[in-house]
């Protein structure tokens, strides 16, 4: 899907050394397969969410935005990819 090997992402995965440059060439180029924005794994992620959750059912039934679908099925294959090498 994004021409990086498997060895590569089970590194990436794991947390194992990779290069700076490297890892973050790789980022980009999974970045870019998934339409996300260049830095979005590079830069951490600011949340002004409380770090607190509730349950809700306000949102039982409700739609997705179609990018957070779209994200959440490429997110979906990428993880069953995976598993496939974890058995």
């Amino acid at each position: 899907m994004s021409d990086i090997s498997r060895t590569t992402i089970d590194q990436i995965i794991k947390g194992e050394a990779l290069k700076s440059e490297q890892y973050n060439k790789r980022i980009e180029k999974i970045n870019k397969t998934l339409d996300l924005p260049d830095n979005y794994f590079i830069t951490a992620l600011t949340s002004t969410t409380p770090t607190t959750y509730t349950c809700s059912n306000d949102c039982v039934g409700s739609e997705r935005d179609p990018q957070v679908e779209d994200l959440l099925y490429g997110l979906d294959n990428i993880l069953d990819i995976y598993s496939l090498y974890l058995k």
